[in-house]
């Protein structure tokens, strides 16, 4: 199979029901430098490459729900500052669109399911924190913090050996803020994308000292259409 990962990032953000890069040219630019950088970072490495290429092929609309929220990641990062100590570049530009990399072993019936989740299911989907921790330590050794990064994404898994670096635990809070803003401005088997008013209110509940960090991304990245539950 042909992979193009600019090809894939741009289409992520071009469906009727999601989060869009940015309407205003000057934004745009920087959203696309961001891109370049993605897809340097990707076609330097197979191992990458591969994982990408199953992510693609078998887990569908979750796929370009990391795409995004990898981009809106690396956007947050440099939004609250341009460096980062002890996080190298390369990590930065490829934690985010694997951090869904776990969902490859959610059995199908679950993570396509189009009702709302029972609490076993749930549970079944949750555990894809830890299968992407496990995924992604083999990558630790060229990136640097991927897997704990990644761990940060949802708070139900957090490993023992996961670093009390502060920098890591932060990169990791973005990456969980962004995670839940596609989730909430894009549509999902079993909902549509919610207002920019409730999405900010949703997230202000769940991130309180995140505000500018919040309207960040919904000036950055809105949503297409929306609706209110």
């Amino acid at each position: 199979m042909d992979f193009n990962i600019t090809q894939d990032i741009f289409s992520a953000f071009s469906l009727p029901e999601s989060a869009t890069l940015s309407y205003n040219p000057s934004i745009y630019q920087k959203q696309e430098k961001i891109i370049q950088g993605v897809t340097l970072a990707v076609n330097q490495d197979p191992l990458v490459i591969s994982l990408l290429k199953q992510m693609k092929e078998r887990i569908g609309s979750h796929y370009d729900h990391t795409i995004r929220t990898g981009i809106m990641h690396i956007d947050l990062i440099s939004f609250e500052q341009p460096t980062w100590k002890d996080i190298p570049p390369k990590t930065i530009n490829l934690v985010g669109i694997l951090h869904d990399c776990g969902k490859l072993e959610v059995p199908e019936e679950i993570l396509f399911k189009e009702k709302e989740l029972t609490i076993w299911e749930k549970r079944a989907m949750e555990a894809h924190n830890r299968a992407t921790y496990n995924i992604l330590r083999s990558f630790e050794d060229n990136y640097p913090a991927i897997a704990q990064i990644a761990a940060f994404h949802h708070p139900y898994f957090q490993p023992q050996e996961v670093s009390e670096n502060p920098s890591i635990r932060r990169a990791g809070e973005l990456l969980r803020l962004a995670d839940h803003y596609d989730a909430l401005s894009s549509r999902r088997d079993y909902k549509s994308p919610f207002s920019p008013q409730l999405i900010q209110e949703i997230l202000l509940d769940l991130f309180p000292k995140e505000g500018p960090r919040i309207n960040h991304l919904l000036q950055h990245y809105p949503s297409k259409e929306f609706s209110i539950i």
